[in-house]
C-alpha cells in the first residue's frame, strides 16, 4: 500500500511559520488562527468588548461585568499571486537545487514577507493618519527607515491618546 500523506497541509504551515519568523510584522499573526474564512473575498475577525474597572466592594465582591463577542466582516481587497512551472525533469537536471519546497521558500523570503510588511504598514499608517486628520505628515518610504519611522508614529499617537485622557 503506498503511503498516504497531507502534503499540502504540512507544507502549508511551515510557510506560515517561515512568514512569522522572517516578518518585521510577524507579531501580527498571532491571532491569526481567530480568523473565519471560508472562501470567497469575505474574512470574519473576532472583536472582543468588555466593561471596564468597578469599584470592588468588601462585602458584595467585584462589580459585575459583561463580555461581547462580534465578528467583524471584511472583504479582502486583493488577490497576488504567482505561478511556477516546475517538472521532474527541471529537479533532476539541477540536482534538486530547484525543486519545489526551494522555490517556494526563497519566492515567499524574497517576495511573499517583504510584501506583507509593506502592505501592513501602509495599512496602520493610513489609520493612524485617520486617527487625527489634524496631522499633516509627509514621508518617502526608505526599506532603511520605515520600521523606526512606523514606531515613531504609533508612539505619537498613543502620546496624544495620553494627553487627550488628562
Amino acid at each position: 500500500m503506498a503511503n498516504v500523506l497531507q502534503y499540502v497541509t504540512l507544507f502549508q504551515q511551515e510557510l506560515d511559520s517561515q512568514i512569522v519568523v522572517g516578518s518585521t510584522t510577524g507579531w501580527m499573526e498571532r491571532n491569526s488562527g481567530q480568523v473565519i474564512y471560508d472562501g470567497g473575498r469575505e474574512v470574519k475577525i473576532p472583536k472582543v468588548s468588555m466593561d471596564g474597572l468597578g469599584d470592588y466592594d468588601r462585602s458584595k465582591g467585584y462589580a459585575p461585568g459583561a463580555i461581547t463577542l462580534e465578528y467583524e466582516t471584511r472583504r479582502m481587497e486583493m488577490d497576488r499571486s504567482r505561478e511556477f512551472m516546475l517538472d521532474s525533469m527541471d529537479v533532476n537536471e539541477t540536482n534538486f537545487v530547484v525543486n519545489a519546497s526551494s522555490v517556494m521558500g526563497l519566492f515567499q523570503k524574497q517576495h511573499v514577507i517583504p510584501e506583507i510588511d509593506a502592505y501592513r504598514y501602509s495599512k496602520i499608517f493610513s489609520e493612524v493618519s485617520k486617527a487625527d486628520e489634524r496631522v499633516k505628515y509627509s514621508y518617502e518610504a526608505s526599506a532603511a527607515s520605515i520600521l523606526s519611522e512606523l514606531k515613531y508614529q504609533i508612539a505619537s499617537i498613543y502620546l496624544l491618546s495620553l494627553v487627550c485622557l488628562v
